[in-house]
């Protein structure tokens, strides 16, 4: 949304964070990371890398392979 603001004001010389502070305050609205709602592909990916970490650290034998996989 800053970046709408800019292209449709180019004369404003508004930094990013004073734009976050206008919006929280005069309109109530938060910036942050959503804690409840997360995309299908993002759980899945997320469900992925934890069990990787704890094939990592229970010492598997496959240790390479499984950073190899982590790190796709």
């Amino acid at each position: 949304m800053f970046e709408l603001f800019h292209q449709q004001h180019p004369a404003e010389t508004l930094c990013y964070e004073t734009y976050r502070v206008i919006f929280n305050n005069r309109f109530d609205i938060s910036f942050g990371f959503p804690r409840s709602d997360t995309c299908f592909v993002c759980d899945q990916i997320n469900a992925k890398l934890t069990c990787l970490d704890s094939k990592l650290q229970s010492g598997s034998g496959e240790t390479a392979a499984l950073e190899q996989e982590r790190a796709q």
